[in-house]
């Protein structure tokens, strides 16, 4: 039996195809994002000496690729971003990789009311309707708060004063981060070494008036993050949130305007241990 395709069935065919090849990359890419191991190590150091200590493994967001493609091409920052090399040459100002870690309050919305010393529920009626819109819930509970996901916390929306943001996961509701003054890289038993591994890790401390109230959620973010010349910068103040690379949702955790927060976060990259490919 002989037939011919028309044009018609021929995009048809092409279109399912491309889907399904569409489909396998989407699965190759996720899983390699899973094979990243993500740790956190927080200390919370109250005024009196009293210490809490959390350690948690956390999720690699999908949009960590992004980062990652931006990074392997070198992208540039802005269009005439430039900056002096050693050479005192002009060079175009790379994407940046991981540079800060935000701190968020989920939802329901706390914060720290210095003159009472209590805590205080804010509306946050606006991203009430984001959290909506998407799907997302809208009231945590504060001893078992929604789970992390691939996804971020949320997406900001059209119309966000950050325009040039829209599409990007986000944390539901940040209220400050705080640029890393510590990078390095250790060795397989997590001692520092003193050359590039496969494992980095991350530390900040948050001064006491810095991100202050019921915190329930974190995340790491680099690429284009906007005003880089600031070490914290609170969410009043953020011009450009940049590419979330790890998301993670925790039961509430307050910290006071009395209180420091350090944070160890530790990524390890897996090895490739793939066999030899045959030569075509």
């Amino acid at each position: 039996m002989n037939f011919e395709l028309d044009k018609d069935g021929i995009k048809k065919i092409d279109a399912l195809l491309h889907g399904k090849q569409k489909k396998q990359k989407y699965h190759e890419q996720m899983d390699f994002l899973r094979s990243i191991k993500g740790e956190i190590f927080a200390t919370m150091i109250h005024k009196d000496g009293r210490t809490e200590t959390m350690s948690i493994p956390n999720i690699i967001v999908e949009r960590c690729s992004i980062l990652i493609a931006r990074l392997l091409i070198g992208e540039a920052l802005t269009a005439g971003a430039t900056y002096q090399d050693i050479y005192g040459q002009d060079t175009i100002e790379k994407v940046r990789g991981i540079s800060h870690l935000a701190m968020g309050l989920g939802k329901p919305f706390e914060s720290y009311d210095g003159g009472s010393g209590t805590y205080i529920a804010e509306s946050g009626d606006d991203i009430s309707d984001v959290l909506n819109i998407q799907g997302l819930p809208q009231e945590w509970d504060k001893s078992n708060p929604p789970g992390s996901t691939v996804l971020g916390g949320r997406t900001l929306e059209d119309g966000d004063a950050l325009w040039a943001n829209i599409d990007k996961p986000i944390l539901v509701n940040e209220i400050g981060r705080k640029k890393f003054q510590k990078v390095q890289f250790l060795n397989s038993d997590f001692s520092v070494s003193a050359y590039p591994t496969n494992i980095i890790e991350l530390e900040c401390e948050f001064g006491e008036l810095e991100v202050v109230g019921g915190l329930m959620e974190m995340g790491l973010f680099g690429g284009t993050v906007e005003p880089f010349d600031r070490d914290y910068i609170a969410i009043s103040q953020m011009e450009e949130y940049g590419d979330m690379v790890n998301y993670r949702t925790f039961k509430i955790w307050h910290k006071s305007s009395t209180d420091r927060l350090m944070v160890r976060w530790r990524i390890t990259i897996p090895l490739n241990d793939a066999p030899m490919e045959p030569a075509d």
